[in-house]
Formats: C-alpha cells, sequence, structure tokens
C-alpha cells in the first residue's frame, strides 16, 4: 500500500462512505491519517439541543479546524439538526438564536468559497439572514450548492420575520431541493423564485406545505388570488390551459399538503410525471385526479417506488387500479387509503399483482373498517394469493379488515387488530 500513487489512494479512500470506517482508516498509519483525514470531515452535522438552541456542536470541529486548518477546505456536506449527542457549548437562552447564528456562521467562515455541495437546515425554525438570506454566508460565498434541505416553520417563539427568509435565487445550480413546514406567502414567493432558477437540472424535489388550508388562508389574507390552485399557477407560474415540461430531468418528487385540484392536468405535465422513478404523495388535495390524468396519458411511466397516502373518504375507487395497471416495473409500492365500501379493497389485489416480476416491498393499509368477521372470508384468500404471486417481494405489511398482515419472504402471519 506504501507503494500506491497518491491520486489512486484517494480515489480509493473516496468509496469509503461510512464515517466509523473514515475515522479507523485515520488510525491505521501517519500516511493513511494524511490521506483520510480530509474525507472524514467532507460531511458535518451540528447538532443543537432542542430545548436550547445555544447548545451548538461546534466545539470538536473548532478545535481540529485550528490545528489543521486545511480540514475547513475539505468540506463539502454541511447539515444542522436537532440532537443531544456530542459535547455542546452552553449559551444564554436569553439570546441562544442569535448564538446560534454566531457559532454555524464561524463554521461555514472557514470554507473556501464555492466549495460546499449540500447544505440542511433540520431545525424547524427561520435560518439566520446571515446564513441564507440576501447577504447570507451561503447565497453570496456558496452559490454552486448541489443540494439543499430546509425544515423552518417553527414555534410562535420563532416565528419568520421578512429578515429570515431563504433567499433562493442566486443558488442556481441546485440539483436537490427539500423544504418543509412552508407557512407564509413570503416563503411561497421565495420558493417560486428558486424553483424557476433551478427547473432545468432539479431532479430531487420535496415540499411539504404542513398545513394547506392554512397557507392558502394566509394568501388570501395578503390580497393575492389563488386561480383555483395556489401551486400550479402562483408557485409554478403555469397558465390554465397550457401544457409544458417545467421540470424536464425531475426524477424523484416527494409533496405533502400541495394541492393538484384545477390543474392536474397542467401540474402533471409541468412536473414531467412520466419520467419519475420515485413519487409520494402525502394527503395531496386532487392526487387521485393527478393519477388519472398519468393513466390516461400515452407516455410510458418509468416509476420503481410508488407512495400514496390519503385520508380522505375518495369517491373514485378505480383512479388507483388504473394507475398501477397503466405500468410495470414497481419495486416498491406504499398505500394508505380511506375507502367507503368493503368490496373497493378486492379492486386493488389484480393491480398489485401487475407488478409481480418486479415489486421487492409492500404496504397496504385502508382504513374504515366495517365487519371484520364478516370480511374476513371474502378478502384474505386475495391476500394470500396475492403473496404467493409476488416471488420477490422480501416485506410486505398490510392492515385492512381489522387484520394486519406481515410477511418476510415466506413467512407470513395473520393478526386483527380492533377498531380504537
Amino acid at each position: 500500500m506504501d507503494d500506491l500513487p497518491q491520486e489512486l489512494l484517494c480515489n480509493i479512500i473516496g468509496y469509503i462512505t461510512e464515517q466509523k470506517d473514515r475515522k479507523s482508516l485515520c488510525e491505521v498509519s501517519r500516511r493513511f491519517n494524511d490521506f483520510a483525514t480530509p474525507f472524514l470531515y467532507n460531511s458535518i452535522t451540528l447538532n443543537t439541543a432542542e430545548s436550547d438552541l445555544g447548545f451548538l456542536n461546534v466545539k470538536a470541529f473548532s478545535e481540529v479546524s485550528w490545528w489543521v486548518p486545511s480540514l475547513a477546505c475539505a468540506i463539502e456536506d454541511a447539515e444542522v439538526e436537532d440532537g443531544d449527542n456530542g459535547n455542546r457549548l452552553k449559551k444564554p437562552k436569553k439570546s441562544s438564536h442569535w448564538d446560534l447564528e454566531r457559532d454555524l456562521i464561524s463554521i461555514l467562515q472557514q470554507l473556501e468559497d464555492n466549495t460546499l455541495l449540500s447544505f440542511s437546515w433540520d431545525l424547524g425554525i427561520c435560518i439566520p439572514s446571515t446564513v441564507l438570506g440576501r447577504d447570507g454566508i451561503l447565497t453570496t460565498k456558496q452559490r454552486r450548492i448541489e443540494c439543499l434541505a430546509l425544515t423552518t416553520g417553527g414555534s410562535d417563539e420563532h416565528k419568520i420575520e421578512g429578515s429570515y427568509l431563504p433567499y433562493l435565487l442566486p443558488l442556481n445550480c441546485l440539483r436537490s431541493l427539500s423544504w418543509k413546514s412552508i407557512i407564509t406567502v413570503e416563503e411561497l414567493y421565495e420558493l417560486s423564485d428558486g424553483l424557476l432558477t433551478n427547473s432545468e437540472h432539479l431532479s430531487t424535489l420535496e415540499l411539504d406545505l404542513v398545513d394547506f388550508p392554512a397557507v392558502l388562508r394566509n394568501w388570501r389574507e395578503c390580497g393575492e388570488s389563488s386561480r383555483g390552485n395556489l401551486v400550479a399557477f402562483s408557485v409554478l407560474n403555469l397558465e390554465r390551459g397550457q401544457f409544458f415540461v417545467r421540470f424536464p430531468v425531475l426524477e424523484v418528487l416527494r409533496l405533502s399538503q400541495v394541492p393538484f385540484n384545477f390543474a392536474a392536468m397542467e401540474m402533471a405535465c409541468a412536473l414531467n410525471l412520466t419520467n419519475l422513478r420515485s413519487l409520494k404523495l402525502h394527503n395531496c388535495p386532487g392526487s387521485f385526479a393527478l393519477l388519472e390524468t398519468a393513466s390516461r396519458s400515452l407516455q410510458p411511466i418509468r416509476l420503481t417506488s410508488f407512495e400514496l397516502v390519503s385520508v380522505e373518504c375518495f369517491k373514485d375507487s378505480y383512479a388507483v387500479s388504473n394507475f398501477l395497471e397503466a405500468f410495470t416495473g414497481l419495486e416498491e409500492l406504499y398505500l394508505y387509503l380511506r375507502r367507503r365500501e368493503p368490496e373497493i379493497t378486492g379492486d386493488y389485489w389484480p393491480s398489485i399483482r401487475h407488478h409481480m416480476s418486479s415489486l421487492k416491498r409492500l404496504v397496504y393499509h385502508i382504513d374504515y373498517i366495517f365487519d371484520p368477521v364478516q370480511e374476513m372470508g371474502e378478502f384474505h384468500l386475495p391476500y394470500k394469493n396475492t403473496i404467493t404471486s409476488l416471488p420477490l417481494v422480501d416485506c410486505v405489511g398490510i392492515r385492512d379488515s381489522g387484520y394486519i398482515l406481515v410477511s418476510f419472504r415466506t413467512t407470513w402471519v395473520v393478526h386483527w387488530v380492533p377498531e380504537l
């Protein structure tokens, strides 16, 4: 190993992804330590205690980077999250938000310009303007970020003010964007700018509006018009009756509380639904209309993972079935639905078996149960037939008619769960 060229050794170390393995490699020898240590700090996670934002886990990194300043140049991924692990610096609670901001800035200032590729803010509070505001360190010094994940929102103590809005317009290299807990009109405007700036090369998109009725109410209170669909016509800037692909390379789409009502066809085209590899819809109003639009299109569907969660009692029992039967190749399928009639349940099993040659993971949950004893005889047999006809499935979880069916490879058990 001592004779390996430096470039080859760095390439080999680059394939090691686990931090504990990188740390072990640093302890092998002085030569390995010199090459592996920058990889150890390639990705850093800063933990802050949920009860006090002034507890920020920066001590360990600050001490190491003071002795080895070049380590800061190796950082490509930074994550700030809730946690209680590691050495923490206690700050006065009265100014904890400012202390959090100061400690984070002290880390980001050590990075070379445009070297940070990924940044995650997972605290559930507003992000400081000095980090991601109009003159923030990320928007002015790290414009080559490719992956950005934000969880904002938060309690009344940390409500977003104008100076704390994320400013996404300068970040024009994003390939992955995740923003959870969007709650204000100002955030929607910033989201719109970020999406339009990166639409041509965005491959992963995750949006969570948390409480869409509240978001819509805030929008209307500001005197804005939703034109039937707030997200479609005001955030994505689509035009009614016009169909064009807004996100040509999008492959992963995860949406929660994002409406498709009155714009299913326009949004299906804009989001390039037929090009997606993974689709997750959580309580999105109008999601059944979106699925029906996709199943009726003449374009092939390439999904390998599909997750649908809806607490609405749907009227069209065939929207999901038609969608599942419109293509093949699913490897993961997760369904959580509410039904109005018992016989609806049986409609899905032929659709699920439509993916028998590829399906590896299945979770099936149907709510609104009638008589579990009566339905057991009617629907237990489709369960068994479906499981035995899915040779590749290694994990199955099913809940219907008050029963749970759990399967791991060839072993499966049915349990009755009484309704609460």
